[in-house]
């Protein structure tokens, strides 16, 4: 789901000569991560994950929260919770970070589930 928010869609991208586009990420201070272009792409807070468009340059906001509300929106057997995946290369400290983070974004996720289950199952 976040590929398709932020970059338009697999079966767009598909449809462009069958390849997807590859954004080479670079991490950078203060929790941005910088597209191809140079320009923040990608921050991640405690909040959720801000995503710039390719498109246009706008910018929304996805927490675990509105993740769920989504796939419940599209009727998901199962549901995927937000997570952070964090670069191979991290350091022990940003990467414990990164999966506490992760672990409060899923109870998160598993509360506003449990408001309305409708027979979906959520994985973690």
């Amino acid at each position: 789901q976040v590929f398709s928010l932020a970059y338009g869609g697999v079966h767009e991208e598909l449809l462009s000569k069958g390849e997807l586009k590859r954004a080479k990420v670079v991490t950078k201070k203060k929790g941005w991560r910088d597209d191809i272009s140079g320009k923040n792409a990608v921050k991640v807070t405690e909040e959720g994950v801000r995503f710039r468009s390719y498109r246009d340059g706008s910018y929304f906001l996805l927490t675990p929260e509105s993740t769920i509300q989504a796939q419940k929106a599209f009727a998901a057997d199962i549901i995927i919770p937000l997570d952070e995946l964090p670069p191979y290369h991290i350091d022990r400290d940003k990467l414990v970070e990164s999966v506490e983070r992760s672990h409060r974004w899923e109870a998160r996720s598993l509360k506003e589930h449990l408001k309305d289950v409708k027979e979906q199952a959520m994985f973690s």
